[in-house]
């Protein structure tokens, strides 16, 4: 159930993301097998460098936000570790 739930929301993504390229592409004004316009030329080198830039630095400013030292990845384990042995627990009740 698991392995089927994740390959179904790779192919949304990868269904999304192909739609949401044509719209913008569309919106650039790119005609296929035709001579591009500056505008659309433009709206290419975009969505190919700047923006996917863009999107790796907003991630990377997230990171730094997200802390996780030592101190709180050993109370996570413990806590995983509770988790499980109060699983195993339950299942031989």
């Amino acid at each position: 159930m698991t392995f089927a739930a994740a390959t179904f929301s790779q192919k949304l993504g990868t269904a999304l993301a192909a739609a949401t390229m044509g719209s913008v592409f569309a919106a650039l004004g790119y005609v296929a097998n035709a001579e591009q316009t500056p505008q659309s030329k433009t709206g290419i080198v975009l969505l190919m460098s700047f923006i996917p830039a863009l999107f790796a630095f907003l991630a990377a400013a997230v990171m730094l936000f997200y802390k996780l030292d030592n101190a709180q990845m050993a109370r996570i384990q413990i806590e995983l570790a509770q988790r499980k042995a109060a699983g195993q627990n339950a299942n031989l009740a």
